[in-house]
C-alpha cells in the first residue's frame, strides 16, 4: 500500500486506473491494447491490477498507442490549474458512423469532457441515443441535423445547441459535405457518449 504521505508513491498508485480508463475509453481489450503497444497481456492485466510497476519503455509504448503524452499516465502537471491537448497527439477515432478525436485528458475524469467530431456526408442513422448529463455542441462548418425528443432542427456553421442529454437525439449530416463540430458533455457518469461513440 502506498504511503499518502509521499506523493511519489501516490503519483505510482494512480497509474494503473488512468491506464485501465485509457483503455476503456478507447473501447479496447487486454488484448487489443497488447496488439497496439506489444507488450503481454498478462503484463497489462499486472499493471492495471497495480501488481507491476511500468517501466518508461512501456509508458512510452502505452502513451505512443493511446495518443498521449506520458505525463497524463503519470500525472497531470498541476501548473496554472489547467492541462493543454495537442492537436497533433490527438488520434482520429471511429464510432456509429463517426469520426472524433477527444479534447480533454481521458485520465482526468468527471466535469467536462469534450471532442471534435465529424458527421460524415450521407450519415443518417435510424438509432435515438440518450445519456446522462447536459450536452452542448457548436457547428463549425457544413449543416448538421440534430433531432431532439420529436423534433428536428437544422444548424448551419455558427450555430450552436444545448439540451438534457436523457432526452433521445440523434446526429446527422444534413447537406452533401462532411458536418465538423465542437461537443461538449458535463457531467457524466461515464466518459463521454459512450452510449453510442463506442469505438470500432
Amino acid at each position: 500500500m502506498s504511503d499518502p504521505r509521499d506523493p511519489v508513491a501516490q503519483e505510482i498508485a494512480e497509474i494503473p486506473g488512468r491506464i485501465r480508463r485509457l483503455r476503456r475509453r478507447h473501447g479496447w481489450t487486454l488484448e487489443r491494447l497488447s496488439d497496439a503497444t506489444g507488450l503481454s497481456k498478462a503484463y497489462l492485466g499486472r499493471l492495471e491490477s497495480g501488481e507491476r510497476q511500468p517501466s518508461l519503455a512501456a509508458l512510452m509504448s502505452l502513451a505512443r498507442a493511446f495518443g498521449v503524452a506520458v505525463s497524463e499516465l503519470v500525472g497531470r502537471d498541476e501548473a496554472g490549474g489547467g492541462f493543454v491537448v495537442r492537436g497533433t497527439r490527438v488520434r482520429e477515432e471511429h464510432g456509429n458512423g463517426l469520426r472524433f478525436r477527444p479534447l480533454t485528458p481521458p485520465a482526468a475524469g468527471g466535469g467536462l469532457e469534450a471532442m471534435r467530431v465529424t458527421v460524415p456526408a450521407g450519415h443518417k442513422p435510424d438509432q435515438m441515443y440518450e445519456h446522462a448529463g447536459q450536452e452542448w455542441l457548436y457547428v463549425l462548418s457544413g449543416r448538421l441535423s440534430l433531432s431532439l425528443g420529436g423534433g428536428n432542427e437544422v444548424l448551419d456553421p455558427g450555430d450552436a445547441a444545448q439540451f438534457d442529454a436523457q432526452i433521445p437525439h440523434r446526429l446527422a449530416a444534413a447537406g452533401a459535405a462532411d458536418t465538423e463540430l465542437l461537443l461538449v458533455a458535463a457531467p457524466v457518469a461515464a466518459p463521454l457518449f459512450d452510449s453510442y461513440l463506442r469505438r470500432t
